[in-house]
């Protein structure tokens, strides 16, 4: 069993300890307030995702953000459906972790990830999430994970990184590669041996 961060068990046969690979983007780290632009989410066994965008003008202009997020976050936004204010945003995320089964324990290549759905969520976080969270930020250099990713986003075809879903998606794949073969670390769906 691979270990990163400050992981236990992350797959186990008795009680399913699914990691959930987690991303965000946001108006930028050097502005004033950093404020949270959108939050895609992933399960471990791939079968389950959420993304959701905080729209312009609830809480964040345009003119709060850095370049960066100007030429290379918002163009990649999907906005409609995927938009969700910032006072529903907190019910829509424990109503999906809520669905889930099992218990869970965030994935992260970065801790203001991690912030960010530590203040969404303030106190009432969802039963079946683990306070803990794996940092694989450790990893992300390694030959393996970006070999992954690498691949995961030319699969993607037109999609890109900086965007949170999509992002969240690469983490996992990164994950999945550094953590094995395929054939050796999949036994079922949601189980790594």
């Amino acid at each position: 069993m691979k270990r990163c961060g400050h992981s236990e068990k992350v797959y186990n046969k008795g009680g399913l300890n699914l990691l959930i690979f987690i991303d965000t983007e946001f108006t930028g780290l050097k502005t004033k307030t950093p404020f949270l632009l959108s939050i895609g989410m992933v399960s471990g066994d791939g079968l389950h995702e959420f993304y959701a965008e905080i729209p312009e003008g609830d809480g964040w202009t345009r003119s709060d953000c850095e370049d960066f997020t100007l030429d290379e976050v918002l163009p990649l936004m999907w906005g409609g459906s995927h938009e969700v204010s910032v006072k529903e945003l907190p019910d829509r995320i424990r109503a999906w972790y809520e669905s889930l089964p099992g218990t869970h324990r965030i994935a992260s290549d970065n801790q203001v990830d991690v912030r960010f759905l530590n203040q969404v969520l303030g106190s009432a976080w969802p039963e079946n999430l683990d306070h803990k969270w794996i940092d694989i930020g450790n990893m992300v250099g390694s030959p393996a994970y970006k070999r992954a990713v690498d691949a995961f986003l030319k699969a993607e075809k037109g999609r890109h990184a900086h965007h949170a879903l999509i992002d969240a998606r690469a983490n996992r794949a990164g994950w999945l590669e550094w953590a094995g073969p395929y054939e050796e670390r999949l036994s079922q769906p949601g189980e790594i041996r």
